[in-house]
């Protein structure tokens, strides 16, 4: 009766991996698009928290049990405001710096490399629990399997350098590599240090709260080099914040949390993330009207989702007895 409540809690754990991947996806082309009218990357970063902010103070006030994160905040705020920086800023700032110097797929593409940078981190940080340190195995099975979907993002990447020069290359990649370990960085830290009575929409608002200064600073540069924002780029901004910020981080959020007490499936979940690469695929050639990728490309996108199959598929995933 246990295997069945576990399987169907995985599986429930996979499908919302599956939809956040989804709604992420809309970070990726909107970000093109924004890019492709000519605004400001700062500001298309910004608003997208400074905009989650009050949506996430609103879903907050119905919260029958508040007291958990309050007291978190009120007692840790350093805790808060470095790993939310570092979780959210240093994630979606370089991530929408990359937007606006290559392809959206392309992107989407090499963002897949936070699969493998979350369980190198996640053998570096561990769960404290009542003062109690909690061991955590490696998953050596599903690091190799990401290894494949490394190399399929390598295809894509030589893809892309085959028809740009490498300094426009390393504009795009080197913010994408920041923006992958940075990520899970942030959230594995939040996770391991915080009460985990702290729910996973409590610990979006706490992360934003945390990292509102650094898009306070980033707002006022682009203020400074663009002036304010139009109502467009706030419109698209506004989408991608109830999108990606709420919707998708929620999603994502809650399978996470549910799976992290086993490396192996939350590996397997983090990696439906690789769905994103098929959604903003789709999204570049039939919204923004970017071409299709190349045939080194494609073969990329094909191993990275073949890879996420790899992942999720596998029968032993849904045993209990590698606990």
């Amino acid at each position: 009766m246990f295997d069945k409540k576990f399987k169907h809690s995985f599986s429930l754990a996979i499908s919302a991996g599956l939809l956040s991947s989804l709604f992420f996806s809309v970070t990726f082309v909107l970000n093109k698009a924004l890019d492709n009218a000519g605004y400001s990357w700062q500001w298309s970063a910004s608003l997208r928290y400074l905009i989650t902010l009050p949506i996430l103070l609103v879903i907050f006030l119905f919260v029958k049990n508040k007291r958990p994160l309050l007291d978190s905040l009120k007692k840790r705020p350093i805790l808060w405001m470095l790993w939310g920086t570092v979780g959210f800023g240093l994630f979606y700032a370089p991530l929408t710096l990359a937007a606006f110097y290559g392809p959206a797929w392309l992107v989407a593409g090499l963002w897949q490399i936070t699969i493998l940078a979350g369980m190198l981190l996640d053998g570096l940080i561990s769960r404290n629990h009542d003062s109690e340190t909690c061991p955590r195995r490696f998953p050596w099975r599903s690091f190799v399997i990401s290894l494949a979907m490394l190399f399929g993002v390598l295809l894509i990447l030589w893809d892309h350098l085959m028809t740009t020069t490498f300094h426009d290359s390393l504009f795009i990649a080197l913010p994408v590599l920041l923006a992958c370990f940075a990520y899970p960085l942030g959230n594995r830290m939040i996770i391991s240090r915080i009460d985990p009575a702290v729910g996973s929409m409590d610990r979006m608002l706490g992360m934003t709260i945390g990292s509102l200064p650094f898009w306070c600073v980033l707002g006022i540069w682009g203020q400074t080099e663009y002036g304010w924002p139009p109502l467009q780029q706030v419109g698209l901004a506004a989408l991608i914040a109830v999108s990606s910020g709420v919707v998708a981080t929620g999603l994502f959020y809650y399978a996470t949390r549910s799976m992290y007490p086993w490396p192996d499936r939350l590996a397997a979940v983090e990696s439906t993330q690789a769905g994103e690469v098929l959604f903003a695929v789709l999204g570049s050639i039939f919204w923004l009207g970017e071409a299709l990728p190349g045939t080194l490309a494609q073969w990329g996108l094909v191993l990275i989702v073949l890879a996420m199959l790899g992942h999720v598929l596998p029968s032993e995933l849904f045993r209990l007895g590698r606990n």
